[in-house]
């Protein structure tokens, strides 16, 4: 406080020692207790949210397939709880149902089945249904124990644990190792379709083409299977509809009733069967 006077000489004498805060000698002490306090309640804050999330009725533990003909609810099994279970955010599981990421899901479905779309929805609070588009397929290629799924292009649409009769089989006994880049080549993919066009022309669903063998000597020697078991041989260099129309005529016979091994319709009107 200054001294207040109206004496000359008693306006130059020193200030009074003003009275200093305590505080001001641990303000910086103060600073790092604040601190420290702010990090403890940053931390309970993020283990409050991890809480939660974590939340076993926000946790996403079932999906389901819809809009799928031959890919099954099983076959996904594997790869969705792969994703479901990844860490997100290094404190979370990407299994919770507002942190759940399907992008990265989507696009892995989309390149392991072939798919033409995929859409995934979350049902609240611990489903997400997975809508697919499948790719259409025509074929099933059958080579040693392997199972393809293939288009009406010969494309492939992915591997498949079983055989299903809605499809025509290809049996591959070709010598090459399979390629799954290219099944079938530009020939072999022409004379196939053709073949099974015509043959659901001239016949229907009676009798029903089962197999087609695919061999090294498929370009002379097409041979096939229906479902009542005996086996067809044609040649590819012929007219292949002239020929089913002789096998049409020799089933018109009735001889379904004998134990008929083969019917070889490669000499034109003279058909020959075992």
């Amino acid at each position: 406080m200054r001294i207040q006077s109206r004496k000359t000489w008693q306006q130059h004498l020193p200030n009074r020692t003003r009275k200093v805060s305590k505080n001001y000698y641990y303000k910086k002490g103060i600073n790092k207790k604040n601190l420290i306090k702010k990090i403890v309640l940053v931390i309970l804050f993020l283990l409050l949210v991890q809480s939660l999330f974590q939340l076993p009725f926000l946790r996403i533990n079932k999906f389901v397939l819809s809009n799928n003909q031959d890919l099954k609810q099983e076959d996904l099994q594997s790869l969705v709880s792969q994703y479901l279970e990844q860490d997100k955010y290094l404190l979370f599981k990407n299994n919770n149902y507002f942190l759940f990421d399907q992008s990265d899901l989507k696009q892995d479905l989309l390149n392991t089945y072939n798919l033409d779309s995929v859409s995934i929805q979350k049902k609240f609070p611990q489903t997400i249904e997975i809508k697919v588009t499948e790719k259409i397929s025509q074929f099933i290629l059958q080579k040693d124990d392997a199972l393809y799924l293939l288009s009406s292009k010969g494309a492939l649409n992915r591997q498949i644990n079983a055989l299903d009769e809605k499809y025509l089989i290809l049996q591959d006994f070709r010598s090459d190792s399979l390629n799954l880049e290219q099944i079938l080549n530009e020939d072999e993919l022409e004379l196939i379709n053709f073949f099974y066009k015509s043959w659901q022309e001239t016949f229907g669903q009676s009798p029903k083409l089962k197999t087609i063998f695919l061999t090294d000597s498929l370009d002379t020697l097409l041979e096939a299977q229906t479902d009542i078991g005996y086996t067809v041989k044609l040649d590819p260099e012929k007219n292949i509809i002239e020929q089913l129309n002789n096998l049409k005529k020799v089933l018109a016979g009735n001889i379904i009733g004998i134990d008929i091994d083969y019917i070889d319709l490669r000499f034109g009107e003279r058909v020959f069967f075992k």
